[in-house]
């Protein structure tokens, strides 16, 4: 809910999500995409290593998810996806 706030524009109501989420125990991945529909690209790539760290099995959808689409061009995710054996198959 908070990407999509973030990706319609209202950034207020998407900091106010993602105010929420860190206030409880967040979900590494939801912060993530949270931070990329915000355009913190260095945020979203800490709280997917977060989630590489936390073992979170879902962090593998990042390599092919459409919404980190905005990080691709970011080292630091290329780094992130190589270190969990995903950047060759991200590019397939």
């Amino acid at each position: 809910m908070g990407q999509a706030l973030a990706l319609t524009g209202d950034r207020t109501g998407a900091e106010k999500h993602l105010r929420e989420l860190l206030d409880a125990t967040p979900y590494s991945l939801s912060a993530a995409m949270l931070h990329v529909g915000l355009g913190n690209k260095k945020e979203a790539i800490k709280w997917l290593e977060k989630s590489r760290d936390d073992r979170d099995p879902h962090v593998i959808t990042a390599s092919f998810d459409p919404r980190f689409a905005s990080l691709y061009d970011e080292p630091q995710f290329w780094q992130l996806l190589d270190q969990i054996g995903l950047a060759s198959a991200a590019l397939a």
